[in-house]
């Protein structure tokens, strides 16, 4: 059975302010659970003990995995995480009527893909992406324009979506930037299988360690911010901490660094055990 897809014409951005600092409230709640889970007493100490010296350390630690959960928050809301098919119904919906490009309400992602495809006149496609985006250019772009542009990059998302499911960006950026804090207080990842339980009482093997206790720790503000979203923002979540550890641990660094950090990011593989 197919599924209809309904164009999100009503887009509110990820709020840097008020979004951002509940992720970070959550988070400032999950203190002392998180830093014991990452091993930051074992090499600081622990407040009670005399002369602890690591209290700016935790701050500016808690502080930088929240611009992480808030970053992979704006990925969620903004970009890089929704399917093809239901970029392809924002799309339509704006070749029917052009004048919502216009309106600042359309959702990013499909925004973006129409920039893309957008021409003035036999200039390489995306050339003058900002005619579309921006609304300060002097230049605006003609209905007409707008729909050979939406027709354009519809087709280019069908081809996507028949080559399979769009990447998970979202996931990766939290797998990377996640894995590099937490082998700043340990020497590798470890995992291992337990027995467990399905919602059924069937027994199971689950993955588990002290890496993915941790990130279940540490996603849980942000898993709590998703499942707050309206249903037409895609996918929500909730997120695995164990598939996330898959990512981080079986993945290209090189790549990553190259599509999100530039060249600051370490080339070796992660330690695992």
């Amino acid at each position: 059975m197919s599924v209809k897809y309904e164009p999100e014409l009503d887009h509110v951005s990820f709020d840097w302010s008020s979004d951002a600092a509940t992720i970070e409230a959550d988070l400032l709640g999950r203190r002392v659970q998180i830093l014991s889970k990452v091993g930051f007493y074992l090499e600081y100490g622990t407040p009670d003990e005399p002369g602890y010296i690591g209290d700016l350390a935790s701050i500016h630690l808690i502080r930088e995995i929240a611009g992480i959960l808030a970053r992979a928050a704006a990925i969620a809301v903004d970009g890089g995480f929704k399917a093809s098919h239901r970029l392809i119904a924002t799309l339509r919906a704006v070749e029917q009527d052009p004048s919502l490009v216009g309106s600042r309400r359309v959702e990013p992602e499909a925004l973006g893909s129409l920039a893309q495809s957008y021409q003035r006149a036999d200039e390489p496609l995306g050339t003058f992406w900002f005619d579309v985006t921006e609304p300060w250019t002097p230049v605006r772009p003609t209905p007409a324009q707008i729909r050979i542009a939406a027709k354009e990059a519809m087709h280019r998302l069908k081809g996507e979506a028949r080559r399979g499911r769009r990447k998970k960006l979202m996931v990766e950026h939290l797998a990377f930037e996640l894995r590099g804090i937490f082998l700043r207080f340990n020497p590798r990842i470890k995992r291992h299988s337990v027995q467990s339980a399905d919602r059924n009482g069937r027994p199971k093997q689950v993955e588990a360690g002290p890496f993915i206790e941790f990130l279940e720790e540490v996603i849980a503000p942000l898993n709590d911010y998703l499942r707050s979203l309206p249903n037409h923002y895609g996918e929500r979540g909730p997120l695995s901490a164990a598939y996330i550890a898959r990512i981080a641990i079986s993945s290209d660094l090189k790549e990553y660094r190259r599509r999100f950090r530039g060249s600051s990011a370490s080339s070796s593989p992660p330690s695992t055990a």
